[in-house]
Protein backbone atom coordinates (compact mmCIF):
# COMPACT_ATOMS: atom_id res chain seq x y z
CA UNK A 1 0.00 0.00 0.00
CA UNK A 2 1.50 3.26 -1.07
CA UNK A 3 -0.65 5.74 0.83
CA UNK A 4 -0.60 7.20 4.37
CA UNK A 5 -1.71 4.89 7.17
CA UNK A 6 -1.84 4.97 10.96
CA UNK A 7 -0.47 2.03 12.97
CA UNK A 8 -0.95 0.57 16.43
CA UNK A 9 1.06 -2.36 17.73
CA UNK A 10 1.04 -3.84 21.21
CA UNK A 11 1.04 -7.23 22.97
CA UNK A 12 -2.53 -7.85 21.78
CA UNK A 13 -1.93 -7.40 18.06
CA UNK A 14 -1.56 -4.83 15.32
CA UNK A 15 -3.84 -2.39 13.50
CA UNK A 16 -3.37 -0.51 10.24
CA UNK A 17 -5.82 2.28 9.36
CA UNK A 18 -5.86 4.29 6.13
CA UNK A 19 -5.88 8.06 6.43
CA UNK A 20 -8.11 7.97 3.32
CA UNK A 21 -11.58 7.07 4.57
CA UNK A 22 -10.37 6.39 8.14
CA UNK A 23 -10.72 2.75 7.15
CA UNK A 24 -9.34 -0.08 9.28
CA UNK A 25 -7.45 -2.22 6.76
CA UNK A 26 -5.72 -4.79 8.94
CA UNK A 27 -6.23 -6.31 12.39
CA UNK A 28 -3.76 -8.98 13.39
CA UNK A 29 -4.30 -10.70 16.71
CA UNK A 30 -1.56 -11.44 19.25
CA UNK A 31 -0.59 -14.55 17.26
CA UNK A 32 -0.20 -12.58 14.00
CA UNK A 33 -3.41 -13.99 12.49
CA UNK A 34 -5.15 -11.53 10.15
CA UNK A 35 -8.81 -11.12 11.15
CA UNK A 36 -10.05 -8.86 8.31
CA UNK A 37 -10.39 -9.40 4.60
CA UNK A 38 -8.67 -6.73 2.52
CA UNK A 39 -7.56 -7.23 -1.09
CA UNK A 40 -3.79 -7.65 -1.55
CA UNK A 41 -3.34 -4.64 -3.82
CA UNK A 42 -5.08 -1.48 -2.74
CA UNK A 43 -4.63 1.92 -4.30
CA UNK A 44 -6.36 5.22 -3.86
CA UNK A 45 -8.40 6.47 -6.78
CA UNK A 46 -9.85 9.91 -6.10
CA UNK A 47 -13.53 9.71 -5.26
CA UNK A 48 -13.51 5.89 -5.04
CA UNK A 49 -13.70 3.97 -1.79
CA UNK A 50 -11.13 1.41 -0.68
CA UNK A 51 -12.30 -2.19 -0.50
CA UNK A 52 -12.24 -4.59 2.43
CA UNK A 53 -11.38 -4.07 6.09
CA UNK A 54 -13.89 -1.92 7.94
CA UNK A 55 -15.26 0.91 5.75
CA UNK A 56 -17.18 3.66 7.53
CA UNK A 57 -20.57 4.43 6.01
CA UNK A 58 -21.97 7.89 6.86
CA UNK A 59 -24.42 9.66 6.53
CA UNK A 60 -26.02 7.13 4.24
CA UNK A 61 -25.81 3.36 4.00
CA UNK A 62 -25.65 1.78 0.56
CA UNK A 63 -27.57 3.58 -2.17
CA UNK A 64 -30.51 4.40 0.10
CA UNK A 65 -30.54 8.11 -0.70
CA UNK A 66 -29.17 10.74 -3.04
CA UNK A 67 -25.58 10.72 -1.78
CA UNK A 68 -22.74 8.58 -3.15
CA UNK A 69 -23.04 4.92 -2.13
CA UNK A 70 -22.25 4.58 1.60
CA UNK A 71 -22.03 8.33 2.06
CA UNK A 72 -19.36 10.99 2.18
CA UNK A 73 -16.56 10.06 4.59
CA UNK A 74 -15.16 6.96 2.83
CA UNK A 75 -13.29 9.09 0.29
CA UNK A 76 -12.10 11.89 2.56
CA UNK A 77 -8.94 12.17 4.67
CA UNK A 78 -9.27 11.55 8.39
CA UNK A 79 -6.91 13.01 10.99
CA UNK A 80 -5.27 11.31 13.93
CA UNK A 81 -6.41 13.02 17.15
CA UNK A 82 -4.56 10.89 19.66
CA UNK A 83 -2.80 7.60 20.18
CA UNK A 84 -1.97 5.59 23.27
CA UNK A 85 -0.45 2.16 23.74
CA UNK A 86 -3.86 0.55 23.20
CA UNK A 87 -6.01 3.09 21.34
CA UNK A 88 -6.24 5.30 18.28
CA UNK A 89 -8.70 8.17 17.89
CA UNK A 90 -9.39 9.52 14.40
CA UNK A 91 -11.74 12.30 13.36
CA UNK A 92 -13.33 13.94 10.38
CA UNK A 93 -15.50 17.04 10.12
CA UNK A 94 -17.64 18.57 7.43
CA UNK A 95 -15.92 20.53 4.68
CA UNK A 96 -17.08 22.74 1.82
CA UNK A 97 -17.03 19.62 -0.34
CA UNK A 98 -19.24 17.58 2.01
CA UNK A 99 -21.63 20.51 2.63
CA UNK A 100 -22.06 20.90 -1.15
CA UNK A 101 -23.57 17.39 -1.15
CA UNK A 102 -25.11 17.29 2.34
CA UNK A 103 -25.73 20.70 3.95
CA UNK A 104 -24.95 19.83 7.57
CA UNK A 105 -22.07 20.46 9.93
CA UNK A 106 -20.79 17.36 11.70
CA UNK A 107 -17.93 15.77 13.58
CA UNK A 108 -17.27 12.02 13.53
CA UNK A 109 -14.90 10.40 15.98
CA UNK A 110 -13.67 6.84 15.50
CA UNK A 111 -12.07 5.13 18.49
CA UNK A 112 -10.21 1.84 18.04
CA UNK A 113 -9.08 -0.03 21.16
CA UNK A 114 -6.87 -3.12 21.00
CA UNK A 115 -6.48 -4.79 24.40
CA UNK A 116 -6.92 -8.07 26.27
CA UNK A 117 -10.61 -8.08 25.28
CA UNK A 118 -9.78 -7.97 21.56
CA UNK A 119 -10.65 -5.14 19.17
CA UNK A 120 -13.31 -2.56 19.91
CA UNK A 121 -14.36 0.07 17.35
CA UNK A 122 -16.74 2.93 18.17
CA UNK A 123 -18.10 5.69 15.96
CA UNK A 124 -19.45 8.83 17.64
CA UNK A 125 -21.42 11.54 15.82
CA UNK A 126 -21.92 15.20 16.75
CA UNK A 127 -24.38 17.42 14.87
CA UNK A 128 -22.77 20.86 14.48
CA UNK A 129 -25.76 22.23 12.55
CA UNK A 130 -28.58 24.29 14.00
CA UNK A 131 -31.14 21.98 12.41
CA UNK A 132 -32.00 18.39 13.34
CA UNK A 133 -30.94 15.85 10.74
CA UNK A 134 -31.44 12.25 9.77
CA UNK A 135 -28.51 9.96 9.01
CA UNK A 136 -27.44 6.35 8.99
CA UNK A 137 -24.02 4.97 9.82
CA UNK A 138 -22.32 1.60 9.70
CA UNK A 139 -18.98 -0.07 10.30
CA UNK A 140 -19.22 -2.32 7.22
CA UNK A 141 -16.88 -5.11 8.39
CA UNK A 142 -15.29 -7.69 6.08
CA UNK A 143 -14.15 -10.58 8.27
CA UNK A 144 -11.50 -13.01 7.03
CA UNK A 145 -12.64 -16.60 7.39
CA UNK A 146 -10.74 -19.74 6.38
CA UNK A 147 -13.75 -21.34 4.66
CA UNK A 148 -16.91 -19.32 4.07
CA UNK A 149 -18.92 -22.51 3.46
CA UNK A 150 -18.14 -23.62 7.03
CA UNK A 151 -19.57 -20.43 8.59
CA UNK A 152 -22.83 -20.50 10.48
CA UNK A 153 -24.92 -18.00 12.37
CA UNK A 154 -25.09 -18.77 16.08
CA UNK A 155 -28.18 -17.27 17.67
CA UNK A 156 -27.61 -15.54 21.02
CA UNK A 157 -28.43 -17.72 24.02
Amino acid sequence: MNFPTFHLSNDFGQLQIAEYGGQLLSWKDAHGCERLYTPESLSIKSGRALRGGVPICFPQFSGRGVLPKHGLVRTQPWRLLSQTESALMLAISDTESTRAQWPYGFNLLQTLILDENGLSVALDFHNRSDAPLVFTAALHTYLRVPDVTACAWLAPQ
